[in-house]
């Protein structure tokens, strides 16, 4: 089994099509069969091992062509006996439910005062809200 990191396209239903970078996983054959639900995080303990980690991921996805979740075909998983599902399944949050959450912080608004003002956002996104809202 081996790995790298690959630049994905991700192109879901009615939401923009958006680009991220996902460490991917390959069987002995060299077929893709996972990838890490959420795209790669850049931190180190330094400044070095930040820019290290960066080289890595940057000859990666010079050298490999995007994988298009639309078109990829997932081989099965080189294990034999079966991995037990999650109980909830957790979706990858988008650069917009990012987005807000950064953009509010960096405003210094409160997220439950102004849980009114953002629920014109996609679905997603207000549940997203709503919880963090219960939880306050």
């Amino acid at each position: 089994m081996t790995w790298n990191f690959r630049l994905v396209k991700h192109a879901e239903g009615p939401t923009p099509t958006w680009y991220a970078v996902h460490e991917v996983f390959y069987n002995d054959a060299g077929k893709p069969f996972i990838m890490t639900e959420d795209p790669v995080d850049i931190t180190g303990r330094s400044q070095a091992e930040v820019r290290k980690y960066l080289e890595m991921i940057q000859r990666d996805i010079k050298r490999l062509p995007i994988l298009d979740l639309r078109r990829v075909k997932w081989a099965k998983p080189p294990w034999k006996e079966p991995v037990k599902a999650p109980a909830k399944y957790k979706r990858a949050r988008t650069p917009l439910e990012r987005a807000v959450d950064l953009e509010m912080i960096l405003k210094g608004k409160d997220i439950v005062k102004d849980f009114d003002e953002f629920q014109a956002l996609h679905v997603p996104a207000k549940r997203f809200l709503k919880r963090r809202k219960k939880s306050l």
